[in-house]
């Protein structure tokens, strides 16, 4: 992986949004999510879900054990927003 992609994985890791980033970057909102995707990051819809919790939440889910109902009352989303 090369240093600009390291440096706009942790951009965006640090709550920097896709719009944002592709300013930074001079190129689309689309390249940034298609490079970040291809990369293993979550993208999410900051409208709905802090950037802070996400690592947290990624975690849960992958632990198994917790109920779409329970990660939604845990993070203050709808079960709808947990599904996507």
């Amino acid at each position: 992986m090369n240093k600009q992609l390291k440096d706009l994985i942790e951009l965006y890791n640090q709550g920097i949004s896709c719009t944002k980033l592709a300013k930074i970057y001079n190129t689309t909102t689309y390249k940034i999510i298609k490079v970040l995707k291809e990369n293993g990051c979550v993208i999410v819809n900051k409208q709905n879900k802090k950037p802070e919790c996400i690592n947290d939440f990624i975690d849960d889910y992958k632990k198994g054990g917790i109920s779409i109902a329970q990660l939604a009352k845990k993070y203050k989303l709808s079960p709808t927003t947990i599904a996507k």
